[in-house]
């Protein structure tokens, strides 16, 4: 995750105190909403049906 921050790839976290960095539910949620949807299917173990 260091590195997709670094990059500008996720959400930059928020220093909370000396030792603690938090992000905010909304930036991770718009985040994740903002990726690609994939078209691969999910992998065989995992027993999930399309």
């Amino acid at each position: 995750m260091k590195r997709l921050v670094r990059e500008g790839n996720f959400p930059k976290p928020r220093q909370l105190s000396g030792r603690r960095v938090v992000w905010l539910v909304r930036e991770i949620q718009d985040w994740a909403e903002a990726r690609p949807i994939s078209d691969l299917s999910p992998p065989a173990n995992t027993n999930r049906r399309i």
